[in-house]
Order: structure tokens, then C-alpha cells, then sequence
């Protein structure tokens, strides 16, 4: 005898559930999976930074597999294995955190391959890829994207640093891990590079057309979303990082 009942999920996709979490659902009740995550919720189990992404799970009706995946995730988080890369986020949270209030998913748009001379100063390569790292606190998470719709390469923890590159990710994984640590070692020193090399603000991804903004490397109006230097002030890559004051 079969167990499990299949519906068809809001885009289409199949949800096979148990008979019993098909009963949980008619009658609005969680499944035992969401009851024990909702429990987690309430005895602060679950990181203050992914606590509404998990209460989002707990309250879904019919979960999707993706929605599960998370709350496995949350019930059982897995232990990096031997080798995972781990990186100190620090300095970067110290970056974004200069827009909270201000920003709702702040993003950085960097580029992977960059090379320095004797001189210390950047240059691309032939094998640049752009990254975009998008802060999520809800879900505890800062993704890695291309720039095409979809071009997900990875995730960073935010709890405890530790870096997933998908398989599927079609550049160089050592040349993504290489920038990685590069932008949580001196993130202002790489936004700074970066934006000059592009010709674009990392932040917002325009044109940088003043040249004050091409002079400092971002434009004035991100300069006062993450609190930085601008015009006469932003006279080299060594400015001073002004820290979050909140």
C-alpha cells in the first residue's frame, strides 16, 4: 500500500508527502518536521540572523522540496567536512553592516582572476568572472551569483564562514575561493580595485562617469550608503574604513 500522497506544487512542481502530513495539512497542523523546527524557533536554537527564514518554513502549507531541503538543513546541520574552506567574515559584515538600515540586500559585484603587479596594484585576467555577493541575514547566508538570471555559483555561512561552490559552476572554483579570501581579508582595498578596473561601482553596478566616483572607485551616492570617503577625501586605496557606528 502506498504511504505517500503526490500534489502538483504552485509552479508545477510535485510534492509527495505522507498520508499523515497530508492530514497535518487539511486540518492546518505542521508537519513533525516543521513542529520540531517551530520548537527550535522557540527555544533559540535557530540563529537570531535565519530566524524569520525559518519561521517562513515552519508556516508553509504543503512545503515544497526546496522548503524541505531547509528544514532538514536546520534540524540537521550538517558538520563541514575535512577540507571545506572556511573563511573569517569579520571585515566583510563590517561592510555591509555600514548600510544596514539603509540597503535591504546589499550587494557587491567583484571579479575573480585579478592579478597584482610588482607594485601591489590589481589587473584582470583572461579568465575574469564577475561575482556578485548578495547579503541574506535572513536566511544566514551570502550568495555568489553571476551575472546572467539564475548563475548561482555557491553560498558563504554566515554563521561560521564556511564556503559551498556548486559543482556546477563553470569557472575556475580555486581563482572563486582565491577572491573569496581576498575580499574578507581587505574588502575596501578590493571594491576599490575593482571599481576602477570595471569602470563600474561595485555596490550598484552603474557607470562610474564622475571623476571623482572613477578617482575613488564607487560613486558618492554608495560612498553615503556604506559610509565611505568621497571627492577630496578618497585620495588613494589606503583611505581610512569608517566603521559602523550603530
Amino acid at each position: 500500500m502506498n504511504d505517500s500522497i503526490k500534489f502538483v506544487g504552485r509552479a508545477g512542481s510535485d510534492v509527495e508527502i505522507s498520508v499523515m502530513d497530508s492530514i497535518r495539512r487539511i486540518i492546518s497542523l505542521p508537519t513533525e518536521k516543521q513542529a520540531q523546527l517551530y520548537e527550535m524557533c522557540l527555544t533559540g536554537k535557530v540563529d537570531k540572523t535565519s530566524l524569520d527564514f525559518a519561521k517562513g518554513l515552519v508556516q508553509a502549507k504543503f512545503p515544497t522540496s526546496k522548503q524541505e531541503f531547509w528544514i532538514d538543513k536546520f534540524i540537521n546541520p550538517s558538520t563541514p567536512a575535512a577540507g571545506t574552506d572556511e573563511v573569517d567574515l569579520t571585515n566583510i559584515l563590517a561592510m555591509y553592516g555600514n548600510a544596514r538600515g539603509i540597503l535591504k540586500r546589499p550587494k557587491i559585484t567583484l571579479m575573480t582572476g585579478l592579478v597584482k603587479d610588482e607594485n601591489g596594484n590589481y589587473k584582470t585576467s583572461s579568465n575574469s568572472v564577475k561575482v556578485r555577493f548578495t547579503l541574506r541575514e535572513d536566511h544566514g547566508l551570502i550568495y555568489l551569483n553571476g551575472e546572467g538570471f539564475g548563475s548561482h555559483y555557491g553560498s558563504i555561512f554566515i554563521k561560521d564562514g564556511t564556503v559551498k561552490i556548486k559543482s556546477s559552476f563553470n569557472g575556475n572554483k580555486q581563482d572563486l575561493l582565491d577572491l573569496i579570501k581576498e575580499f574578507a581579508a581587505d574588502p575596501k582595498r578590493l571594491v576599490i580595485a575593482c571599481g576602477k578596473l570595471t569602470g563600474h561601482c561595485c555596490f550598484c553596478s552603474l557607470p562610474l562617469s564622475d571623476a571623482r566616483s572613477l578617482h575613488a572607485g564607487y560613486g558618492d551616492t554608495c560612498a553615503k550608503n556604506y559610509r565611505l570617503p568621497w571627492g577630496d577625501k578618497a585620495n588613494s586605496p589606503e583611505i581610512e574604513w569608517v566603521e559602523n557606528q550603530n
